[in-house]
């Protein structure tokens, strides 16, 4: 998913010159939906935000996937992606037991309880 084939094209008319390599960012990628499954059981935090794709921070710690992207601007659907949901867009949709999120990073991703904090819950 990340880069790896980094070019910059310039000058096309010069035979001699015509593309150089740059450096590829292999951690960012293109915008697109991952979804995963869950087992049922987890029901205490679906529909408020709290519960979805995780991945994680720099220190180890779990967080909501979303908070990784370069940019976008997170909000929580409960209900299926739709293709209009933008980069930052997370939910989960109980009738098909999947979480899915709109992100545009490479890593390694869970489903998980308390990605946000869910009021009246410490």
């Amino acid at each position: 998913m990340a880069d790896s084939l980094a070019t910059s094209f310039t000058d096309l008319s010069n035979p001699n010159y015509n593309y150089q390599y740059v450096v590829p960012n292999t951690t960012l990628t293109d915008t697109y939906v991952l979804s995963m499954t869950y087992r049922p059981g987890h029901s205490e935090h679906l529909g408020n935000g709290g519960f979805g794709i995780a991945t994680k921070d720099d220190n180890g710690n779990w967080i909501n996937a979303v908070d990784n992207n370069d940019g976008g601007t997170k909000k929580f659907v409960k209900g299926p992606w739709k293709a209009s949901y933008g980069l930052g867009t997370y939910g989960v949709d109980v009738s098909t037991k999947t979480a899915w999120a709109v992100i545009n990073f490479d890593g390694s991703f869970a489903v998980a309880n308390d990605i946000e904090p869910v009021p009246g819950h410490n």
